[in-house]
């Protein structure tokens, strides 16, 4: 009988990495093939080279928002927070349990598990938290001055007073602040002791509309309903830099490739798919969730493929939408304090929205 001849040797992309670089094995990585590193890399490539696209690419200058998408975007943002609060026990259980053999394998694998789903947590906590906004637009409307909003419209009347009179004889419009409570301030008729004072005496030397103790006198210009800032308050911020920080963060990025590279990794054997799970979740959640956003509103003019892969650019508009949906911020001025909102949003990010209710 002939001597066998040895098996042929396989094509180097078919190698393990570390056969074929001359490695020492670790941690599973020689069940990872030379094409399937190539992969990886491209993948990778190609996900920098969307991030740079939408960088290049300018935000919508006009949007369409639907409520009632947005409303089921907010109800399902609730079913992904659940999973992502309830996976991060498992990595934990295993990581500090005696219960579990760990190893240093599992020990990473747990690690970056709990990481990314951290990640998430923290970018969807981020995305639908608008607390930010609401006090931009309460410094906007209320404190800075919105020419021809109350602030200043208050700021006019003072300026129109007599030297002396208290600022208080100007009522403001009672509004209702939420569904049972109503901010109702009527202003008292001047004391004698507040009656202007006459000319040539020392009270009636104070400017227009300012009076000893009145703080929003002391910061009107005398004859106009501008407002000086005092030293104490910085303004800072500009619509140009709102408008740069939608289009996207590449550290929120990272937490959709993060899981992306564990599912990959799971795909290519060096861990198991029961290692990911957590990663295969995240992403089918992520899929569904970014339909129900594109749905809602869409500010970036680079199409679906790329807001699915750059969760941050889909998903940071919606703490500027969210706040039409509060009935405190959409009181009982109804449409005028809807148009209020609208030209707020227009001013901070540059987008015009059209409302579908």
């Amino acid at each position: 009988m002939g001597k066998k001849l040895p098996p042929p040797e396989p094509p180097f992309w078919e190698q393990p990495v570390t056969a074929y670089l001359g490695l020492e094995s670790s941690y599973g990585l020689n069940e990872l093939a030379v094409f399937e590193l190539g992969l990886l890399v491209a993948f990778f490539g190609a996900l920098v080279a969307v991030r740079a696209y939408g960088n290049r690419t300018p935000m919508l200058t006009s949007a369409t928002l639907n409520m009632r998408s947005l409303n089921r975007v907010n109800i399902f943002k609730e079913c992904f927070l659940g999973y992502v609060n309830a996976g991060m026990l498992e990595p934990l259980l295993a990581l500090s349990s005696g219960e579990y053999d760990i190893t240093a394998k599992s020990a990473i694998i747990n690690a970056c598990q709990l990481l990314g789903l951290f990640s998430w947590l923290y970018l969807l906590t981020d995305a639908f938290d608008f607390t930010d906004t609401q006090q931009s637009f309460v410094y906007w409307s209320r404190v800075l001055g919105k020419p021809g909003r109350p602030a200043d419209k208050t700021r006019a009347a003072l300026a129109k007073l007599p030297a002396g009179l208290p600022p208080s004889t100007v009522p403001p419009k009672p509004r209702i602040i939420g569904k049972n409570t109503f901010d109702r301030i009527v202003a008292p008729p001047p004391s004698p002791s507040k009656i202007p004072a006459p000319p040539g005496s020392p009270k009636a030397a104070a400017p227009a509309g300012a009076r000893a103790g009145s703080v929003l006198g002391k910061f009107v210009v005398p004859g106009t309903e501008k407002a000086k800032l005092p030293a104490w308050l910085k303004v800072h911020g500009t619509a140009a830099n709102e408008s740069d920080g939608l289009r996207g963060s590449f550290t929120a990025d990272l937490s959709l490739w993060f899981m992306l590279a564990c599912s990959f990794a799971a795909v290519c054997g060096v861990v198991s798919h029961r290692d990911v799970i957590h990663s295969h979740a995240v992403i089918i959640l992520w899929v569904l969730l970014h339909h129900m956003t594109r749905a809602a509103t869409a500010w970036r003019g680079t199409g679906y493929l790329h807001t699915l892969f750059t969760p941050s650019a889909a998903l940071l508009p919606l703490e500027y939408c969210l706040n039409l949906t509060d009935q405190e911020m959409v009181g009982d001025d109804g449409l005028d304090d809807l148009a209020e909102w609208r030209e707020f949003i227009e001013r901070e990010t540059g987008v015009k929205l059209t409302i579908v209710v």
